[in-house]
């Protein structure tokens, strides 16, 4: 692979790693080198959705997110219950799905959708969390109990911006900044700590809130990016003004 990809110039992502242009360089080379001929077609499309569908586990499993959680010292006291378990579903999935690629090539199978109900399930996990004044409590005020509970200088005033109930998507903020726009970016990651086998995809988000009739209150929402999983946080550079 090193000798034909070394004088290729403009297919990597970061100078290291191929991009999709430079897997599909590459792929006829490989299958050439392999098999002393030309492939007769490119792949289908579908046939592409699938390796991509069974890469996105396999990935979960081989770089799982928040690895601390999984293998370090957040390991305890409850990774050597769920962790394993997670793991050895995870990789029961991603045999599914390259099964699938299989089928697909053969013919056998023209869709992405893979039965998983025979994978293992996974056992309740305890929570150690106990109400405290460290630890808070598992209720919320509503935005109106949530101002009541301010106590302010005189002459100032505390306004909600932007809620959960006015944009759902708002779920679990981890970072937020105000651009020179007057606009409100926000990452979310309701998915944290990491991807649990056999739950939808993670759709964590970068959202931005505008004001856009003067009222002090948000009311358009704009998904900047969507389908992330633990987008740690953002920044803003000076000359990103649009």
């Amino acid at each position: 692979l090193f000798t034909p990809t070394s004088k290729w110039s403009g297919q990597t992502i970061n100078g290291v790693h191929l991009g999709s242009s430079g897997y599909e360089k590459l792929a006829p080379v490989m299958f050439e080198t392999l098999f002393g001929k030309a492939p007769a077609t490119k792949p289908s499309s579908l046939l592409v959705e699938a390796v991509n569908d069974k890469n996105w586990f396999w990935r979960h499993d081989y770089r799982i997110a928040n690895g601390v959680h999984v293998y370090g010292q957040r390991w305890n006291p409850y990774g050597n219950l769920n962790y394993p378990e997670e793991i050895e579903k995870v990789r029961q999935m991603t045999v599914l799905r390259d099964q699938n690629i299989w089928k697909i090539a053969q013919g056998k199978s023209s869709s992405l959708k893979v039965d998983d109900s025979n994978t293992r399930p996974l056992s309740e996990v305890p929570t150690n969390y106990r109400p405290s004044v460290k630890n808070g409590a598992l209720s919320y005020l509503d935005e109106k109990a949530a101002l009541d509970e301010f106590t302010l200088p005189e002459g100032y005033k505390v306004e909600a911006f932007a809620t959960e109930a006015m944009f759902p998507n708002l779920a679990n903020p981890m970072q937020m900044r105000f651009d020179n726009q007057g606009r409100l970016w926000v990452a979310t990651m309701p998915s944290y700590p990491h991807y649990r086998p056999g739950d939808p995809r993670p759709n964590d988000m970068l959202l931005i809130y505008e004001d856009t009739d003067g009222d002090g209150r948000a009311d358009k929402e704009t998904v900047w990016a969507d389908g992330l999983s633990i987008p740690i946080g953002f920044e803003l550079a000076p000359e990103a003004s649009t």
